[in-house]
Parts: C-alpha cells; sequence; structure tokens
C-alpha cells in the first residue's frame, strides 16, 4: 500500500433530489467524497439498450480504507478525467481496513 500509488483524484457522489424551478423534486446526484485513487481502466464491449447502441468499458477504483470509503455502495457513482462510472460493487481487500476495491462499468451511449 504505497502512498504514491494512489495519483488520481476522483469524486464519489450520492443519488439526491433537488427542486427545480416549478419547486417539483427531481433526481440529482450530490458528492460523497473526493478521494485519492489507484485508477485502472479495463476494455470496452459493446451492447443495446433499449434498442440503443451502447459502449461500455470499466475501470477498478482502489482506495485507502476509511470510513467513508467504506460507506460506499452500488447506488453511487465515481466523476474521474470527464468520465462517469457506475458503482457494482466496493469491497475491502487485503483484510479489513486496508484498501477498497471499487468496481465499476462506464456506459456511454444514447442515454448515458
Amino acid at each position: 500500500m504505497a502512498a504514491g500509488r494512489y495519483r488520481k483524484r476522483i469524486t464519489i457522489e450520492q443519488p439526491a433530489r433537488a427542486a427545480n424551478a416549478d419547486g417539483q423534486l427531481m433526481p440529482t446526484w450530490s458528492p460523497y467524497a473526493t478521494l485519492w485513487a489507484d485508477v485502472a481502466i479495463s476494455g470496452s464491449g459493446q451492447g443495446v439498450r433499449h434498442r440503443q447502441q451502447q459502449s461500455r468499458a470499466g475501470a477498478l477504483f482502489t482506495v485507502r480504507w476509511s470510513e467513508i470509503a467504506a460507506g460506499i455502495t452500488p447506488a453511487m457513482r465515481i466523476q474521474h478525467a470527464g468520465g462517469t462510472y457506475h458503482v457494482e460493487t466496493a469491497e475491502a481487500a487485503d483484510g479489513p481496513r486496508r484498501e477498497i476495491l471499487i468496481q465499476t462499468t462506464s456506459r456511454r451511449g444514447a442515454d448515458g
């Protein structure tokens, strides 16, 4: 767990609701945490969702264990280098209180 390994800044977001101009609550995202991470981007594949072409790629984000990092759930997403990554799993690695491995997918296409 070398300190220099965590060189990329990521922002974890959680689902939220905010009022629009008409006062209606609309789904949105709010910041949960900004952390240093090691990032490994994986290959991409093609898929079809709702009859629209969509490309998929993923990334594995590794962060130091903290109470905040331990609270990351699949309902959250990560913003990194202009991309949005949806959390699939977030699990402790190498025993408790060392690192959290966050497996994600990134979807690009007509419905994001």
